[in-house]
Protein backbone atom coordinates (compact mmCIF):
# COMPACT_ATOMS: atom_id res chain seq x y z
CA UNK A 1 0.00 0.00 0.00
CA UNK A 2 2.94 2.17 0.50
CA UNK A 3 4.33 1.61 -2.68
CA UNK A 4 1.48 2.30 -4.65
CA UNK A 5 0.54 5.32 -2.75
CA UNK A 6 4.20 6.30 -3.40
CA UNK A 7 3.62 5.61 -7.25
CA UNK A 8 -0.01 7.62 -7.79
CA UNK A 9 1.55 10.67 -5.99
CA UNK A 10 4.51 10.77 -7.62
CA UNK A 11 2.85 11.01 -11.49
CA UNK A 12 1.17 13.82 -10.63
CA UNK A 13 3.99 16.30 -11.08
CA UNK A 14 3.50 20.19 -9.78
CA UNK A 15 0.64 21.88 -9.04
CA UNK A 16 -0.14 25.44 -8.96
CA UNK A 17 -2.57 24.97 -6.45
CA UNK A 18 -1.66 24.29 -2.86
CA UNK A 19 -0.91 20.67 -2.01
CA UNK A 20 -0.91 19.49 1.33
CA UNK A 21 1.10 16.91 2.85
CA UNK A 22 0.68 16.12 6.49
CA UNK A 23 3.05 13.75 9.04
CA UNK A 24 1.54 12.86 12.56
CA UNK A 25 2.11 10.10 14.92
CA UNK A 26 -1.75 9.19 15.93
CA UNK A 27 -0.66 6.24 18.63
CA UNK A 28 -2.02 7.30 22.55
CA UNK A 29 1.05 7.99 24.73
CA UNK A 30 -0.19 5.84 27.14
CA UNK A 31 -3.52 6.27 28.54
CA UNK A 32 -3.28 10.11 27.16
CA UNK A 33 -4.87 11.44 24.21
CA UNK A 34 -3.09 11.62 21.12
CA UNK A 35 -0.63 14.81 20.98
CA UNK A 36 -0.70 15.71 17.14
CA UNK A 37 -3.87 17.61 17.41
CA UNK A 38 -1.88 21.25 18.79
CA UNK A 39 0.43 20.69 16.42
CA UNK A 40 -1.53 20.14 13.46
CA UNK A 41 -3.91 22.70 14.01
CA UNK A 42 -0.81 25.84 14.56
CA UNK A 43 0.84 24.38 11.32
CA UNK A 44 -2.30 24.34 9.15
CA UNK A 45 -3.51 27.62 10.75
CA UNK A 46 0.17 29.27 9.86
CA UNK A 47 0.15 28.17 6.50
CA UNK A 48 -3.64 28.99 5.15
CA UNK A 49 -2.55 32.71 6.45
CA UNK A 50 -0.10 32.52 3.80
CA UNK A 51 -2.52 32.73 1.00
CA UNK A 52 -4.88 35.22 0.10
CA UNK A 53 -8.41 35.11 1.70
CA UNK A 54 -11.36 33.99 -0.65
CA UNK A 55 -9.03 33.19 -3.18
CA UNK A 56 -9.68 29.70 -4.93
CA UNK A 57 -6.22 28.64 -3.65
CA UNK A 58 -7.25 29.86 0.37
CA UNK A 59 -10.70 28.25 -0.44
CA UNK A 60 -9.09 24.70 -1.69
CA UNK A 61 -6.71 24.61 0.96
CA UNK A 62 -9.73 25.32 4.00
CA UNK A 63 -11.48 22.52 2.13
CA UNK A 64 -8.33 20.47 2.45
CA UNK A 65 -7.61 21.43 6.04
CA UNK A 66 -11.11 20.02 7.19
CA UNK A 67 -11.14 16.97 4.75
CA UNK A 68 -7.35 15.68 7.19
CA UNK A 69 -9.14 16.41 10.17
CA UNK A 70 -12.37 14.51 9.42
CA UNK A 71 -10.03 11.56 8.27
CA UNK A 72 -7.28 11.25 11.22
CA UNK A 73 -10.58 11.92 13.55
CA UNK A 74 -12.73 9.18 11.89
CA UNK A 75 -10.72 6.79 9.98
CA UNK A 76 -7.99 5.32 12.09
CA UNK A 77 -7.02 1.69 12.29
CA UNK A 78 -6.24 0.46 16.56
CA UNK A 79 -2.99 -0.92 15.19
CA UNK A 80 -1.96 2.60 13.32
CA UNK A 81 0.86 4.41 14.84
CA UNK A 82 1.21 7.10 12.32
CA UNK A 83 -0.91 8.57 9.48
CA UNK A 84 0.61 10.14 6.01
CA UNK A 85 -2.24 12.50 4.33
CA UNK A 86 -2.05 14.00 1.33
CA UNK A 87 -4.65 16.12 0.05
CA UNK A 88 -5.43 18.94 -2.93
CA UNK A 89 -9.02 20.06 -3.45
CA UNK A 90 -8.47 22.33 -6.31
CA UNK A 91 -6.01 20.20 -8.75
CA UNK A 92 -8.25 16.83 -9.23
CA UNK A 93 -9.69 16.64 -5.82
CA UNK A 94 -6.19 14.92 -4.54
CA UNK A 95 -6.69 12.83 -1.17
CA UNK A 96 -4.49 10.13 -0.39
CA UNK A 97 -3.36 8.42 3.23
CA UNK A 98 -0.80 6.13 4.26
CA UNK A 99 -0.98 4.69 7.83
CA UNK A 100 2.28 2.39 9.27
CA UNK A 101 2.58 0.70 12.36
CA UNK A 102 5.77 2.32 13.42
CA UNK A 103 6.21 6.05 14.16
CA UNK A 104 8.01 9.07 11.73
CA UNK A 105 11.06 10.52 13.40
CA UNK A 106 9.54 13.98 13.34
CA UNK A 107 5.53 15.53 12.41
CA UNK A 108 5.14 17.45 10.18
CA UNK A 109 2.77 19.41 8.18
CA UNK A 110 3.70 21.56 4.67
CA UNK A 111 2.03 22.76 1.75
CA UNK A 112 3.79 23.33 -1.39
CA UNK A 113 3.49 22.22 -5.03
CA UNK A 114 4.20 18.70 -4.84
CA UNK A 115 3.45 15.99 -2.38
CA UNK A 116 6.30 15.67 0.33
CA UNK A 117 7.14 11.93 -0.13
CA UNK A 118 10.08 12.17 1.42
CA UNK A 119 9.39 11.02 4.87
CA UNK A 120 7.17 8.28 3.32
CA UNK A 121 9.72 6.93 1.18
CA UNK A 122 12.17 6.64 4.34
CA UNK A 123 9.51 4.57 6.08
CA UNK A 124 8.89 2.47 2.59
CA UNK A 125 12.75 1.80 2.25
CA UNK A 126 12.21 0.15 5.52
CA UNK A 127 9.69 -1.97 4.46
CA UNK A 128 10.76 -5.15 3.08
CA UNK A 129 8.43 -7.67 4.16
CA UNK A 130 9.43 -10.86 5.52
CA UNK A 131 7.84 -14.33 5.54
CA UNK A 132 8.53 -15.83 8.93
CA UNK A 133 8.23 -19.90 9.78
CA UNK A 134 8.78 -21.00 13.49
CA UNK A 135 7.79 -24.65 13.66
CA UNK A 136 8.07 -27.92 15.84
CA UNK A 137 7.67 -31.69 14.94
CA UNK A 138 4.29 -30.99 14.10
CA UNK A 139 2.97 -27.74 14.39
CA UNK A 140 3.96 -24.58 12.35
CA UNK A 141 2.95 -21.01 13.16
CA UNK A 142 3.69 -18.62 9.27
CA UNK A 143 4.06 -15.09 9.77
CA UNK A 144 4.31 -12.11 7.38
CA UNK A 145 6.67 -9.22 9.19
CA UNK A 146 5.87 -5.29 7.71
CA UNK A 147 7.94 -2.70 9.62
CA UNK A 148 8.24 -4.55 13.21
CA UNK A 149 4.06 -5.92 12.47
CA UNK A 150 2.18 -8.60 11.75
CA UNK A 151 0.11 -8.65 8.69
CA UNK A 152 -0.69 -12.26 7.89
CA UNK A 153 -0.77 -15.22 10.25
CA UNK A 154 -1.26 -18.70 9.05
CA UNK A 155 -0.65 -22.52 10.71
CA UNK A 156 -0.07 -25.78 9.72
CA UNK A 157 -1.36 -28.77 11.88
CA UNK A 158 0.60 -32.10 10.71
CA UNK A 159 -1.49 -35.76 11.81
CA UNK A 160 -0.01 -37.08 15.08
CA UNK A 161 1.63 -40.06 14.16
CA UNK A 162 -0.08 -42.77 16.19
CA UNK A 163 1.54 -46.08 17.07
CA UNK A 164 0.82 -48.92 14.89
CA UNK A 165 -0.23 -52.28 15.87
CA UNK A 166 1.27 -54.31 12.25
CA UNK A 167 3.71 -57.05 13.38
CA UNK A 168 7.25 -56.63 13.42
CA UNK A 169 6.94 -52.79 13.84
CA UNK A 170 7.75 -53.03 17.72
CA UNK A 171 11.09 -52.71 16.29
CA UNK A 172 13.06 -49.59 18.29
CA UNK A 173 14.55 -48.61 14.81
CA UNK A 174 11.59 -49.06 12.80
CA UNK A 175 10.27 -47.01 15.30
CA UNK A 176 12.54 -44.09 14.95
CA UNK A 177 12.21 -44.30 11.68
CA UNK A 178 8.93 -43.91 11.59
CA UNK A 179 8.96 -41.00 13.39
CA UNK A 180 11.67 -39.03 11.29
CA UNK A 181 9.82 -39.71 8.41
CA UNK A 182 6.61 -37.67 9.99
CA UNK A 183 9.32 -34.68 10.75
CA UNK A 184 10.17 -34.75 6.94
CA UNK A 185 6.37 -34.74 6.14
CA UNK A 186 5.60 -31.88 8.20
CA UNK A 187 8.66 -29.88 7.12
CA UNK A 188 7.54 -30.64 3.71
CA UNK A 189 3.88 -29.35 4.13
CA UNK A 190 5.47 -26.21 6.26
CA UNK A 191 7.78 -25.18 3.31
CA UNK A 192 5.04 -25.72 0.83
CA UNK A 193 2.62 -23.28 3.00
CA UNK A 194 5.82 -20.88 3.71
CA UNK A 195 6.23 -20.77 -0.21
CA UNK A 196 2.46 -20.22 -0.70
CA UNK A 197 2.68 -17.17 1.79
CA UNK A 198 5.63 -15.23 -0.03
CA UNK A 199 3.91 -15.97 -3.39
CA UNK A 200 1.04 -14.17 -1.66
CA UNK A 201 2.70 -11.40 0.11
CA UNK A 202 5.78 -11.15 -1.91
CA UNK A 203 8.17 -11.46 0.58
CA UNK A 204 12.06 -10.22 -0.07
CA UNK A 205 13.15 -12.18 3.02
CA UNK A 206 12.73 -15.77 4.25
CA UNK A 207 13.04 -16.28 8.21
CA UNK A 208 13.30 -19.94 9.65
CA UNK A 209 13.02 -20.38 13.31
CA UNK A 210 12.83 -23.99 15.32
CA UNK A 211 15.06 -26.32 17.97
CA UNK A 212 17.66 -28.44 16.40
CA UNK A 213 15.14 -31.33 15.75
CA UNK A 214 12.99 -29.46 12.80
CA UNK A 215 15.42 -26.66 11.46
CA UNK A 216 17.65 -28.94 9.12
CA UNK A 217 14.11 -30.73 7.44
CA UNK A 218 12.93 -27.28 7.33
CA UNK A 219 15.84 -26.16 5.29
CA UNK A 220 16.29 -29.30 3.07
CA UNK A 221 12.78 -28.78 1.99
CA UNK A 222 13.44 -25.35 0.73
CA UNK A 223 13.38 -24.71 -3.19
CA UNK A 224 16.32 -23.21 -4.72
CA UNK A 225 14.31 -20.20 -4.99
CA UNK A 226 13.07 -20.02 -1.69
CA UNK A 227 16.67 -20.79 -0.47
CA UNK A 228 18.02 -17.73 -1.73
CA UNK A 229 15.84 -15.57 0.07
CA UNK A 230 17.18 -17.44 3.37
CA UNK A 231 17.95 -14.54 5.59
CA UNK A 232 19.20 -16.83 8.36
CA UNK A 233 17.56 -19.47 10.82
CA UNK A 234 16.67 -18.85 14.31
CA UNK A 235 16.53 -21.18 18.08
CA UNK A 236 13.05 -19.32 18.44
CA UNK A 237 10.51 -21.72 20.29
CA UNK A 238 7.15 -22.50 19.02
CA UNK A 239 5.32 -20.46 22.24
CA UNK A 240 7.23 -17.45 21.35
CA UNK A 241 4.75 -14.00 21.56
CA UNK A 242 4.13 -12.47 18.63
CA UNK A 243 5.53 -9.28 19.51
CA UNK A 244 9.01 -10.57 20.30
CA UNK A 245 8.88 -12.27 16.80
CA UNK A 246 8.18 -9.28 14.86
CA UNK A 247 10.68 -7.05 17.16
CA UNK A 248 13.48 -10.05 16.34
CA UNK A 249 12.81 -10.18 12.57
CA UNK A 250 12.63 -7.11 11.78
CA UNK A 251 16.11 -6.09 13.56
CA UNK A 252 17.40 -8.86 11.79
CA UNK A 253 16.40 -7.26 7.95
CA UNK A 254 17.37 -3.97 9.01
CA UNK A 255 20.44 -5.04 9.93
CA UNK A 256 20.63 -6.76 6.32
CA UNK A 257 19.03 -4.34 4.60
CA UNK A 258 21.89 -1.53 6.03
CA UNK A 259 24.67 -3.70 4.93
CA UNK A 260 23.31 -4.49 1.69
CA UNK A 261 22.77 -0.35 1.09
CA UNK A 262 26.51 0.57 2.00
CA UNK A 263 27.65 -2.67 0.17
CA UNK A 264 26.37 -0.78 -3.01
CA UNK A 265 27.04 2.44 -2.53
CA UNK A 266 30.46 1.42 -2.72
CA UNK A 267 29.91 -0.43 -5.69
CA UNK A 268 28.45 3.00 -6.92
CA UNK A 269 31.90 4.91 -6.08
CA UNK A 270 33.97 1.94 -7.55
CA UNK A 271 32.37 1.54 -10.85
CA UNK A 272 31.05 5.39 -11.64
CA UNK A 273 30.26 6.80 -14.18
CA UNK A 274 30.70 3.43 -15.98
CA UNK A 275 29.02 -0.04 -16.08
CA UNK A 276 25.52 1.45 -15.27
CA UNK A 277 26.79 3.31 -12.33
CA UNK A 278 26.39 7.24 -12.05
CA UNK A 279 27.33 9.53 -9.17
CA UNK A 280 26.56 13.15 -8.26
CA UNK A 281 23.31 15.38 -9.02
CA UNK A 282 23.65 16.43 -12.82
CA UNK A 283 24.60 12.76 -14.25
CA UNK A 284 21.82 11.34 -12.16
CA UNK A 285 19.29 14.32 -12.96
CA UNK A 286 20.01 13.55 -16.69
CA UNK A 287 19.43 9.80 -16.43
CA UNK A 288 16.62 10.52 -14.53
CA UNK A 289 14.61 12.85 -17.55
CA UNK A 290 15.90 9.79 -20.15
CA UNK A 291 14.18 7.20 -17.53
CA UNK A 292 16.92 5.22 -17.37
CA UNK A 293 17.24 4.60 -13.40
CA UNK A 294 16.77 1.55 -12.25
CA UNK A 295 17.23 2.23 -8.79
CA UNK A 296 18.27 5.84 -7.26
CA UNK A 297 20.70 5.90 -4.21
CA UNK A 298 20.13 8.68 -1.54
CA UNK A 299 22.31 9.90 1.42
CA UNK A 300 20.49 10.66 4.60
CA UNK A 301 22.86 13.72 4.73
CA UNK A 302 21.47 15.18 1.70
CA UNK A 303 19.96 18.07 3.17
CA UNK A 304 16.25 19.24 2.17
CA UNK A 305 17.73 22.94 1.27
CA UNK A 306 18.85 22.46 -2.34
CA UNK A 307 16.28 23.86 -4.51
CA UNK A 308 15.01 22.34 -8.33
CA UNK A 309 13.02 23.91 -10.95
CA UNK A 310 10.18 21.86 -12.01
CA UNK A 311 8.08 22.24 -15.32
CA UNK A 312 4.15 21.71 -14.96
CA UNK A 313 3.73 20.77 -18.51
CA UNK A 314 6.63 18.39 -19.59
CA UNK A 315 7.73 17.34 -15.92
CA UNK A 316 11.17 18.37 -17.07
CA UNK A 317 13.05 19.51 -14.37
CA UNK A 318 16.14 20.60 -13.69
CA UNK A 319 18.90 21.82 -10.16
CA UNK A 320 19.04 25.18 -9.28
CA UNK A 321 16.77 27.50 -8.89
CA UNK A 322 13.57 28.39 -11.61
CA UNK A 323 14.55 29.39 -15.06
CA UNK A 324 12.49 32.02 -17.40
CA UNK A 325 11.33 29.19 -19.65
CA UNK A 326 11.78 25.36 -19.49
CA UNK A 327 14.51 23.66 -21.85
CA UNK A 328 11.86 20.98 -23.23
CA UNK A 329 8.92 22.62 -23.87
CA UNK A 330 9.84 26.42 -24.11
CA UNK A 331 6.71 27.47 -21.46
CA UNK A 332 7.12 29.13 -18.42
CA UNK A 333 5.58 26.97 -15.91
CA UNK A 334 8.17 26.45 -13.87
CA UNK A 335 7.69 26.19 -10.11
CA UNK A 336 10.45 25.84 -7.16
CA UNK A 337 10.67 22.36 -5.63
CA UNK A 338 12.71 20.63 -2.97
CA UNK A 339 15.87 18.89 -5.10
CA UNK A 340 15.15 15.41 -3.30
CA UNK A 341 11.40 15.23 -3.23
CA UNK A 342 12.08 15.99 -7.37
CA UNK A 343 14.58 13.49 -7.34
CA UNK A 344 13.11 10.95 -5.63
CA UNK A 345 9.39 11.69 -7.15
CA UNK A 346 10.68 10.97 -10.88
CA UNK A 347 12.32 7.98 -10.11
CA UNK A 348 9.46 6.41 -8.57
CA UNK A 349 7.21 8.15 -11.72
CA UNK A 350 9.35 6.01 -13.81
CA UNK A 351 9.13 2.64 -11.63
CA UNK A 352 12.63 2.77 -10.48
CA UNK A 353 13.28 1.70 -6.91
CA UNK A 354 14.46 4.66 -3.81
CA UNK A 355 16.79 3.57 -1.36
CA UNK A 356 18.96 5.41 1.63
CA UNK A 357 22.26 5.51 2.32
CA UNK A 358 23.34 6.62 6.10
CA UNK A 359 25.04 9.81 5.93
CA UNK A 360 28.86 8.93 6.64
CA UNK A 361 28.85 5.26 5.99
CA UNK A 362 30.24 5.46 2.51
CA UNK A 363 31.92 8.71 2.95
CA UNK A 364 33.24 9.07 -0.85
CA UNK A 365 29.26 8.63 -1.83
CA UNK A 366 28.32 11.83 0.53
CA UNK A 367 31.75 13.68 -1.32
CA UNK A 368 29.66 12.95 -4.52
CA UNK A 369 26.52 15.22 -3.88
CA UNK A 370 25.18 11.80 -1.59
CA UNK A 371 23.38 10.49 -5.18
CA UNK A 372 23.98 7.67 -7.05
CA UNK A 373 21.78 5.69 -9.28
CA UNK A 374 22.40 2.27 -11.44
CA UNK A 375 20.75 2.29 -15.06
CA UNK A 376 18.91 0.15 -16.62
CA UNK A 377 21.42 0.34 -19.73
CA UNK A 378 25.40 1.42 -19.62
Amino acid sequence: MIQQALKRLAVRGPSRWPVVSVYVNTCPVGTAMTTYRPFLKKRLAEELKLWKPRSPEHESLTVDIGRVQHYLDYDLKEDTRATAVFACYGDGDLFDAVQVPVEFPEQRASVGPLPALYPLLRIADRNQCAAVLVSDTQFARLFVVELGAIGIRREVRSVPLHKSKQAGEGDPSHAHSRVEESWRRHARQAIQSLEELVRDAGASWILIGGDEVIVPELKSALSPALAERLLGHFAWDIRIPEVDLARAVDLEVRKLEAAHRVARAGELVASAPHEGALLGIGPVTDALLAGRVRELYLSDGLASAPTAWACRTCRSFGPGEPIAACPVCGRGELQAVPLREELSAQALAHGAEVRFIEAGSVPEFDARDGVGALTRYS
